[in-house]
């Protein structure tokens, strides 16, 4: 048995023969697929494609750089994902002070959808990678405990290493 861990047949490359390759796999001995969305679009199209095929399954996420500057707009199109997610992962990098020096993205956008997704009722785990010398000073992690308490939904705190 073959488990395919990190497949995108979301993507558009796929377009042309999506269902005449996912009709074939099984007969190479791929049993599973993962099949992860970066953004709102690739992740409704993940869930539609496990929808379809039993074994599919979907991943809906949306990486911090795909976050549109219309943070309204955004979480609108998040709103089309809240029925199908059970529990989101959160990625907390640095304090907002140094979030957009170390990402390229400013915090504040992802942090005021951290909040409604928060009033919204969905399950919540902030997850820390913990980089030496970068974010894993005190201040660091007094704000993700801060954030916590200000959520009401936050399950947990997985403060992860990191690995270069």
């Amino acid at each position: 048995m073959f488990f395919d861990t990190h497949a995108h047949y979301d993507d558009e490359a796929f377009d042309e023969d999506r269902e005449m390759l996912l009709s074939e796999v099984r007969k190479n001995n791929v049993d599973l697929i993962l099949n992860p969305g970066c953004d709102v679009t690739t992740s409704m199209t993940a869930l539609r494609l496990a929808e379809r095929y039993p074994f599919i399954y979907a991943a809906a996420g949306i990486h911090p750089e795909n976050l549109p500057e219309d943070t309204e707009k955004d979480l609108e199109r998040i709103g089309e994902l809240l029925c199908a997610v059970d529990l989101w992962l959160w990625d907390v990098k640095a304090v907002p002070e140094k979030h957009e020096r170390l990402t390229g993205v400013p915090a504040q956008p992802i942090l005021e959808n951290l909040k409604k997704l928060d009033q919204s009722g969905a399950s919540v785990i902030l997850r820390c990678p913990l980089v030496p010398g970068i974010n894993d000073e005190d201040a660091a992690l007094e704000h993700i405990a801060g954030l916590a308490n200000t959520l009401k939904n936050v399950q947990r705190i997985d403060l992860e290493p990191y690995h270069p």
